[in-house]
C-alpha cells in the first residue's frame, strides 16, 4: 500500500495503515498462515467538510477576482471612450456638427445612446459569465444596468478636465486601478 505523506489526510491514513499491519501480524501469530494471505481490510477516508469560515473565505477570493477582472473591462472600455471624446473635443467636431444643423442635444444624446450600446455588449458578457461560472453576485443584472447608465456621464464629466487624450486615459486608467482593484483587495483583506 502506497502512502501519500504530502496529503492533508496523510495522518488518518497512516494511522489506519498502521493498525492494519499490526492487525495482520496478529493475525500472523495467531491464526494459520494460509488465512492471511488474502487478508484485506478496507479502508474509507472521508474528508473533513469544509468550514464556513472557509466557504466564505473562498466566495471573498472568486468576488475579489470577478470584481478585478470586470474592472479591467471596464477600464479598457472607458479609456477608449473618454480618448473619442476628447479627441473630438481637439478636432472641435462638436462644433462642425453645430455649425452643419444639428442641435447640442442631439450630439450628446447620439454620443450617450453610442456609448450605451458599446457597453451593452460586454455588461451581457459579464451577466452570462457570472451565472454560467455559479459566482453569487445577486441582483448582476441592476449593476451592469447602472454603469452602462451611468459610466458615460460619469467620462464626459471627467472628460472636460483634460486637454490631450493621453493625459485622460493615463487619469481614468489610474482611476479605475485605485477604487477597483486596490480597494477591493484592501476590502477583503480588511
Amino acid at each position: 500500500m502506497l502512502v501519500n505523506a504530502t496529503s492533508q489526510d496523510a495522518i488518518g491514513i497512516w494511522g489506519a495503515f498502521a493498525h492494519t499491519t499490526f492487525l495482520k501480524s496478529y493475525l500472523d501469530a495467531q491464526v494459520p498462515s494460509q488465512l492471511t494471505p488474502n487478508f484485506n481490510l478496507k479502508i474509507t477516508d472521508t474528508p473533513f467538510p469544509i468550514s464556513k469560515q472557509l466557504e466564505n473565505l473562498n466566495k471573498t477570493i472568486a468576488g475579489t477576482d470577478a470584481a478585478i477582472l470586470m474592472t479591467i473591462a471596464w477600464m479598457m472600455i472607458s479609456d477608449s471612450l473618454i480618448q473619442n471624446i476628447i479627441k473630438e473635443r481637439q478636432r472641435n467636431v462638436k462644433h462642425q456638427i453645430l455649425v452643419s444643423g444639428s442641435s447640442l442635444m442631439a450630439y450628446w444624446l447620439g454620443h450617450y445612446l453610442a456609448d450605451i450600446m458599446f457597453q451593452s455588449i460586454p455588461a451581457v458578457v459579464g451577466i452570462i459569465g457570472v451565472h454560467a461560472f455559479g459566482l453569487d453576485i445577486p441582483d448582476i443584472a441592476y449593476l451592469f444596468g447602472a454603469i452602462v447608465l451611468v459610466n458615460p456621464a460619469f467620462l464626459y464629466f471627467f472628460s472636460f478636465f483634460f486637454d490631450k487624450d493621453e493625459t485622460g486615459s493615463l487619469v481614468i486608467k489610474m482611476f479605475y486601478f485605485v477604487f477597483g482593484i486596490i480597494a477591493p483587495i484592501a476590502i477583503s483583506i480588511l
